[in-house]
């Protein structure tokens, strides 16, 4: 299992391997009970994130080949991880990586953020409508991830891999969703494997895990298809019919089946970090939105961390507008909620609901 968490607190000192000391603010990956198989995994893992041009030392303690803990200190200079002792532990330096890609972690004010990339011709005809977005939307905000882009892109391999490409440098987590499947235009991966220039091979594990699901003689060659994966990716668990999607650096290449994509979404919380939760103030009130519209805007503009919507409605023959402020500093976002409550008082408003966080 995989957890963040911010360490802050006093000076440490990193013994044993490393030795000398690391400044503060410290920031632990803590990996836990992973068999010396999933080491790779571990380390693919641990790479991922949004801080550039790190170098990364990863250290391990096996357990006999098959559990281990390892904790990963963070400071100014780079990414070490410690062994952590334990019964039967022996230390080992398994590899060192100079990734253009840092190590996950948590903030206390600057919120994570995310994109996905929508990917088919059938959702820009308008054949089918994407049920995705809203949902990734809704499961990043829990975990205080702010999806910050979106695009949809049709069955472009070269488009698909610029897009992919550009929001992997510009945002922790990457999303894609749709074409992997069996048929001639799931050109995702190929268009994946050619965003982080390596090659596309058959995964073992992934033709077993499909061998367990279908029925002798169903797993044809097309389907097979689902099985090949960019070299270097980590597989992602499809719990609902087996193909599964997987993980390359900081990108998510998840199924576009709603049911599937949820499944496999799901199961990726001990690979994603998140932020400090995004809260949320409203107040809907009697003015119409073209009232409020100069005030709006000079609230608006004093800072960007706090994002306000502004939604008007026409209820009971009578018009208004709800505004709906977004952020992570709550003592910002209070501030910003008090500017609209008096800018409301000032225009001769009234107040039909309101809610903020106490």
């Amino acid at each position: 299992m995989y957890a963040c968490m911010d360490a802050g607190g006093p000076r440490r000192a990193a013994t044993g391997i490393l030795g000398g000391s690391f400044p503060t603010p410290l920031y632990h990956l803590r990996c836990v009970g992973v068999p010396s198989r999933r080491i790779q995994d571990f380390l693919s893992i641990a790479a991922t994130g949004v801080l550039p041009s790190r170098r990364i030392q990863d250290f391990l303690s096996i357990n006999d080949g098959e559990a281990g803990m390892t904790l990963v200190l963070l400071n100014n200079a780079g990414y070490h991880s410690r062994p952590v002792a334990g019964r039967d532990v022996r230390h080992g330096l398994i590899q060192r990586f100079h990734k253009q890609s840092g190590l996950m972690r948590t903030s206390q004010t600057t919120p994570k953020t995310a994109a996905v990339v929508v990917i088919g011709n059938e959702i820009l005809s308008g054949r089918t409508q994407d049920k995705n977005i809203a949902f990734i939307g809704r499961y990043l905000e829990g975990l205080g991830i702010v999806l910050a882009e979106v695009s949809v892109l049709p069955d472009i391999e070269q488009r698909i891999a610029e897009r992919v490409s550009a929001y992997a440098r510009a945002h922790d987590y990457v999303f894609t969703t749709g074409g992997i499947g069996p048929t001639h235009d799931d050109i995702t991966t190929a268009a994946i494997a050619r965003a982080f220039a390596v090659g596309v091979a058959r995964r073992p594990e992934a033709v077993a895990r499909m061998e367990g699901y279908y029925e002798a003689g169903a797993l044809t060659e097309a389907r097979l298809k689902m099985a090949d994966v960019p070299e270097g990716a980590i597989l992602i668990d499809n719990p609902v019919s087996a193909a599964p999607g997987y993980q390359i650096n900081n990108v998510f290449v998840l199924a576009g089946v709603p049911v599937i994509m949820q499944a496999m979404l799901h199961g990726l919380g001990d690979r994603l970090c998140g932020g400090p939760p995004i809260l949320t103030a409203s107040v809907t009130t009697s003015l119409t939105e073209s009232r409020l519209a100069a005030g709006m805007g000079k609230i608006q503009q004093a800072t960007g961390a706090i994002s306000i919507g502004s939604y008007p409605y026409f209820r009971h023959g009578r018009p208004g507008v709800n505004i709906v402020l977004r952020g992570a500093d709550k003592a910002l976002l209070k501030r910003q909620y008090a500017a609209i409550l008096k800018l409301i008082e000032a225009c001769g408003g009234g107040i039909v609901e309101q809610h903020c966080p106490a």
